[in-house]
């Protein structure tokens, strides 16, 4: 027997800007516990009592400030678990009509939110592997490298799976 996964969800906004379509993402702030300084999508537990919608969107409004009335919800793309911290995660893909809304991350949480552009995701030339390795790695992780930063793990298989979806 093993315990159940932690349940988590994860808001991949999505949007276009200048005619090309991106993706919202945050940079985790340095001081935190679990993966800081990384890409990742606003996110977070599922609490008692909320499904992974709701989850997903109020963990929109408590890191980067969304008002649910900028978004619309297009569905979830299949839950996937977490290596190194243990979750499942469903990633619910929502659409924002007007991308440059006043943002404001959360400081306790997020260093920065930012659109990533979607296309160099799907360009084979920017995809290669991490820098650096994690405690316990034997093999670098793939990574896609855009705008100075570095995109990998489970942020990068969602990208990945929104982009076949």
């Amino acid at each position: 027997d093993h315990a159940p996964a932690r349940l988590a969800a994860a808001l991949a906004l999505v949007s276009e800007r200048k005619g090309e379509a991106v993706v919202g993402l945050t940079r985790r702030a340095d001081h935190l516990t679990l993966h800081p300084g990384q890409i990742s999508f606003p996110g977070g537990h599922i609490e008692p009592g909320e499904g992974p919608g709701e989850a997903a969107l109020r963990e929109g409004e408590e890191e980067i400030g969304l008002d649910r009335r900028w978004v619309e919800v297009a569905g979830f793309l299949p839950p996937a678990p977490t290596r190194s911290s243990g979750y499942l995660v469903w990633p619910l893909v929502a659409t924002v009509g007007r991308p440059d809304h006043p943002w404001r991350p959360q400081p306790s949480e997020v260093a920065e939110f930012f659109w990533a552009p979607l296309a160099p995701f799907a360009d084979p030339s920017f995809r290669g592997v991490r820098r650096d390795l994690l405690p316990g790695e034997t093999e670098p992780r793939p990574a896609v490298h855009i705008e100075g930063r570095e995109v990998w793990g489970f942020t990068l298989g969602v990208i990945d799976r929104l982009l076949n979806a």
